[in-house]
């Protein structure tokens, strides 16, 4: 059977994936057909193939004519900092200072583009092409459909782990007793993000348990761990000594499951001997935002750090505009909050003096205050006001609003009086 631009797109997502993986990459066939067999060695093909991956992510480099900015510059500068430098999620959005949304939307883009160029080189070549592969049964082609419909209407957010976890194990605890298997669930932090599409993770989460719960004759675990810039999950299967021998399952479920990972920028292993059956995957995680705000009340900030709580967000405290001027040398605030009514320098003169900084052009400002005056914040430089006292939930929607877009495309819809 000839590669379709279904499986060829697959390939290629799983390629750039484990790049520099060489125990993983001879396994695929987009390896035989593109770096071909002949007399080279596997080692061979795998540098041909990465050279083929590197080359064409090298084309899709608008040149200097464009702007930094420009779209096409940054979805570029995504894969080559990815793909070809290694750098992690995070670092390629400090580098690029832009926000998760926007990378994960730019990068999924950026790829979208890099499978279309090397089909148009390739595409004609690879469907005539004799694939190892036999032909996928009807189960395995309606899967594939469901999980490419799945990944395209996918909208990473920040997505609460627990929660998840919780609804998965909610959700299966039934067919775990019927089948007479211990279902653990090592819940972590209610504050633990991590960036997916929450449909998506969920889907991940069931998936793994039921194939698990499918596998073990006695426990079932679901342990999750947070670390530097990832969270891990690892799910596994004990069978225990004297467990009966369980029909092997098919692997479908697993394989929909690794393509939603890779989807979400993450990885899975699989892992099985005389013990159980276990696996790992690693789903990239939200990092805390730093929220500045400038307040000479001390309980008004201790207020904000219980507002947001178990957020994405985590609150710098600055009882004074001078204050506020050092902190934002060592802090970098993905939003900054400012009272008006302050001694000494006054928060009129702390907005203005923030709003002048270079390093602050794209960091919107949002004035607390129990004055009534909204119109002199917006002509001084403010994105949006919040009247006191201020409600936990404003303080949200506010951040929510203007905090994960570039401020230069919201600014256009910076909030006004009648609007407050």
């Amino acid at each position: 059977m000839s590669l379709t631009r279904e499986r060829f797109a697959a390939q290629v997502k799983d390629a750039l994936q484990h790049m520099y993986d060489p125990a993983y990459l001879p396994q695929l066939e987009l390896t035989r057909l593109l770096a071909g067999d002949g007399d080279q060695t596997w080692q061979e093909r795998c540098q041909s193939l990465r050279r083929i991956l590197i080359e064409a992510i090298e084309r899709l480099d608008p040149g200097p004519q464009l702007p930094v900015r420009a779209r096409e510059r940054r979805m570029y500068a995504i894969l080559s900092a990815c793909y070809v430098r290694s750098l992690t999620a995070r670092a390629v959005m400090e580098e690029l200072a832009i926000s998760e949304r926007q990378y994960w939307r730019d990068r999924r883009r950026a790829i979208d583009a890099l499978i279309q160029q090397l089909w148009e080189e390739y595409g004609q070549r690879l469907q005539a092409a004799p694939a190892d592969a036999g032909v996928p049964t009807e189960r395995e082609t309606a899967a594939r459909e469901e999980t490419d419909l799945l990944i395209s209407r996918s909208v990473p957010e920040e997505v609460s782990v627990c929660h998840v976890v919780e609804q998965a194990a909610s959700a299966l605890s039934g067919l775990a007793q019927s089948r007479r298997v211990r279902l653990r669930m090592e819940a972590p932090e209610p504050g633990l993000l991590v960036v997916a599409d929450r449909t998506i993770l969920r889907q991940i989460c069931l998936n793994l348990l039921s194939h698990a719960l499918g596998t073990a004759a006695a426990e079932v675990r679901l342990q999750v761990e947070e670390r530097e810039e990832t969270v891990g999950f690892l799910v596994s299967a004990s069978t225990g000594p004297t467990a009966a021998v369980q029909p092997q399952r098919s692997d479908v479920g697993l394989q929909i499951v690794r393509r939603l990972v890779e989807a979400q920028g993450g990885h899975m292993i699989v892992a099985e001997d005389q013990s159980g059956w276990r696996v790992a995957v690693e789903l990239p995680k939200a990092q805390s935002l730093a929220v500045l705000v400038v307040d000479d009340n001390a309980s008004i900030i201790k207020l904000f750090q219980r507002y947001l709580a178990g957020t994405r967000y985590r609150v710098v405290g600055a009882e004074s505009g001078a204050e506020a001027l050092q902190l934002v040398e060592q802090v970098r605030p993905a939003a900054i909050t400012v009272d008006v009514m302050m001694p000494g320098q006054d928060g009129w003169d702390t907005l203005q003096a923030l709003r002048a900084r270079p390093e602050l052009q794209e960091v919107p400002i949002i004035v607390c205050s129990i004055l009534d005056e909204p119109q002199l914040a917006f002509s001084l430089g403010a994105d949006d006001f919040i009247r006191k006292p201020v409600q936990q939930s404003t303080l949200l929607q506010t951040l929510n609003r203007w905090v994960g877009e570039p401020r230069r495309a919201v600014r256009r819809h910076r909030a006004r009086p009648e609007d407050i």
